[in-house]
């Protein structure tokens, strides 16, 4: 767990440190786009899914319960979209895919 803020903490540092940095440099090269720095956004962005991805493997591998539950669910929405193409789609039929 250490490890993960260490890493948010350096990714946050960078981004601020860029967004200073062009602040003092003012208005020299003002950009066609708008009022977002797109750099710092796809970072943001890169970083924000990354921190949700690893809390919800570690709060899945902490907890078996949901982890069953998750699988389950996902086992039923599986077996549901092959019984939709099964039944929608005639190409699948006529090759005994079912």
């Amino acid at each position: 767990m250490g490890l993960i803020k260490i890493w948010l903490m350096v990714v946050l540092l960078i981004l601020v440190e860029g967004w200073w940095c062009t602040c003092l440099q003012g208005g020299e090269e003002e950009e066609e786009g708008g009022l977002v720095d797109m750099d710092a956004f796809y970072v943001a962005l890169m970083v924000s899914h990354t921190v949700s991805m690893v809390a919800t493997c570690v709060v899945l591998y902490m907890n078996p319960h949901w982890r069953r539950a998750l699988f389950h669910s996902l086992e039923l929405k599986f077996i549901n979209c092959y019984q939709f193409l099964i039944d929608n789609v005639p190409f699948l039929s006529r090759l005994g895919v079912s």
